[in-house]
């Protein structure tokens, strides 16, 4: 479906202009609010140390496995992935 943009802005930017007019802010910020899905709650300091030391544990194993002549591109990809767990859990 092809809809151009001359067509589709004037009655977006109404709609927007009214969705957010002062005396609404309040209702649409509300609105907003109950349309998002229930985030997770934050790890604990306990579940971030867990899986820490389970990546430093794995990255340890990806070594052996190297120093024990194992495709080093095959490792690269996991130490990747591992590394990059590691660094979301730990923010």
């Amino acid at each position: 479906m092809y809809l151009p943009e001359q067509d589709l802005l004037p009655p977006l930017d109404r709609w927007l202009a009214l969705a957010f007019a002062p005396h609404r802010l309040e209702e649409t910020i509300s609105l907003m609010h109950t349309a998002q899905s229930d985030t997770a709650p934050a790890p604990s300091a306990k579940d971030v140390s867990r899986v820490v030391a389970d990546c430093d544990t794995k990255l340890a194993r990806y070594r052996d496995a190297l120093e024990a002549g194992a495709d080093p591109k095959v490792v690269a990809g996991w130490i990747a992935e591992v590394q990059a767990r590691r660094a979301e859990a730990a923010a």
